[in-house]
């Protein structure tokens, strides 16, 4: 959903209540559950809507730092890595002819949340060698609470500078930005409630959820069925947390249009915890409203809406499409309270589409600001920013953005 920065303003100008009325929602595409910008294109005569090409600001050429070869690799061992196959990561990590990211591959082992425990001595040796990496401080933290009596001290993070005052002063204005969704926050959903446990079952249970959602996000529904029906699951977590697994395999059901097993999953709890599961809501509304029954899909709809999600996408479409629902089944009286609810997360799509459906203005700048000529160049005669690159040739534009700006 990323690709709604690339929409132009015409866009958004041509948008207007009539299509709130018209646009049907679109099947989730991923696991965030929201309908994708580019799919939002179908009006009320079937047509594909028209979008106006957005200009396109000539680029330098990102100079490419690592091999072909070298930054699959590094791909590969990143999400080896993430689901804890240090075996088969080590076997890759032993093919690499450039060792530039082995900063970024040993961070990502040694804070691995789960399936890696570091030792003092891998810490320290760590910060020995990339102390001017942008996990540094993390790993120094960490470090101290590892270190035993009499070792020595591990090395200090290497920071760059403080930022220019211009710099420092647009990142305040974008950490101010970021705050335009207080509101919203406030809205927070509920906290699911769980068993109280020993620190051993906790840990056992975390383990658990954590499993359930890797067979789903794998597709594996057989799997996640059978780990939510156990004995050590029904032990571990509370009723919530199991409608919550639920909910995550019917949704998996949805995606692979089992829509009836779905619908099965997802009822029951909903049923017993609906007040926590706004993604339950959300996931009934759009098989309710594929299915044409509009009146029932606005009412998981607005459900979804009323509890609220963390995630500022979706809960801005759960806005949009409960507002949508209602002028469809002829109540308007609360449209422009959901459009409101949308409109307040003014970066994502549905934030966009409901501030020009209220005549609100949006003021960005879409066209993209001018490299100066030779940039790229002068970033790579840096550490940090020769890694930056190699970052971004193995799609880790997050991890490139934090070299930069550590």
């Amino acid at each position: 959903m990323a690709g709604v920065k690339s929409l132009g303003v015409s866009v958004l100008a041509a948008l207007s209540i009539q299509m709130l009325s018209a646009v049907p929602p679109a099947r989730a595409a991923d696991q965030g559950f929201a309908p994708g910008a580019s799919q939002i294109a179908v009006a009320a005569t079937g047509k594909t809507a028209a979008v106006a090409p957005v200009p396109v600001t000539p680029r330098e050429a990102a100079p490419r730092v690592l091999s072909e070869a070298d930054a699959d690799l590094y791909r590969r061992i990143f999400d080896l890595q993430d689901d804890g196959d240090w075996k088969e990561a080590d076997r890759l990590i032993a093919q690499l002819s450039d060792k530039l990211l082995m900063g970024h591959v040993l961070a990502q082992r040694y804070l691995h949340p789960r399936k890696w425990r570091s030792t003092y001595k891998q810490l320290k040796g760590w910060m020995a060698e990339y102390a001017d990496h942008p996990q540094a401080g993390r790993i120094y933290k960490l470090s101290l609470r590892r270190r035993p009596k009499n070792w020595r001290m591990p090395d200090k993070p290497d920071v760059l500078p403080r930022r220019p005052r211009f710099l420092e002063e647009a990142a305040a204005e974008e950490e101010a930005a970021d705050q335009t969704d207080q509101e919203a926050e406030e809205k927070a959903p509920k906290v699911l409630p769980s068993k109280r446990l020993s620190r051993a079952d906790a840990r056992r249970a975390r383990s658990i959820k954590y499993r359930i959602r890797r067979a789903l996000r794998r597709g594996h529904t057989l799997v996640a069925k059978r780990m939510i029906q156990s004995r050590e699951t029904k032990r571990l977590l509370s009723g919530a947390e199991m409608d919550q697994a639920k909910v995550q395999l019917g949704t998996r059901y949805f995606f692979d249009r089992r829509e009836d097993w779905a619908r099965e999953w997802i009822d029951g709890a909903l049923k017993r915890s609906g007040e926590y599961l706004p993604d339950g809501h959300w996931t009934l509304g759009l098989i309710s409203w594929k299915h044409q029954d509009y009146a029932k899909a606005t009412h998981h709809f607005q459900a979804a809406a009323d509890i609220g999600f963390d995630d500022e996408w979706m809960d801005g479409a759960a806005n949009f499409w409960a507002a949508r629902g209602l002028l469809v089944t002829r109540k308007p009286q609360k449209v422009s309270h959901y459009l409101s609810g949308a409109a307040r997360h003014a970066r994502t799509f549905y934030g966009l589409l409901a501030a020009r459906i209220l005549g609100r203005e949006i003021a960005y700048e879409w066209a993209t600001p001018p490299v100066v000529a030779g940039a790229a160049g002068k970033i790579v005669e840096t550490p940090r920013g020769r890694r930056a690159m190699a970052l971004v040739q193995t799609g880790d534009d997050r991890g490139a953005e934090r070299e930069l700006r550590n």
